[in-house]
């Protein structure tokens, strides 16, 4: 007969199977801008994401913002940034809206 799972167990189960989840997808990400890299000689930099975000033509406010957030990112999440850009575009869309109240 299966032993039940009582109900701190379950959630430790769920978490668990979240974090390898996340785990798993993270590295599927990193291998997937490894190839990119490697086959097309694809470097994602500093310079090229702002050059993108410019590229987006949002207005000056959120561009400015948008560089100064990315910025602070470590190097190694850039080649992913654009996945994050709908996130940060909503923070400064929050922000922008409290400064001009």
């Amino acid at each position: 007969m299966p032993e039940k799972l009582n109900f701190d167990t379950h959630i430790t189960h769920d978490k668990a199977s979240t974090m390898r989840q996340m785990i798993q997808e993270s590295k599927a990400a990193s291998q997937e801008t490894k190839s990119l890299s490697r086959s097309r000689g694809i470097e994602v930099t500093l310079k090229s994401v702002i050059k993108w975000i410019e590229e987006q033509e949002y207005d000056v406010y959120t561009t400015q913002e948008l560089i100064k957030t990315v910025s602070k990112y470590p190097h190694s999440i850039l080649p992913h940034y654009k996945q994050l850009v709908k996130a940060q575009l909503s923070r400064i869309g929050k922000k922008k809206r409290e400064e001009n109240r």
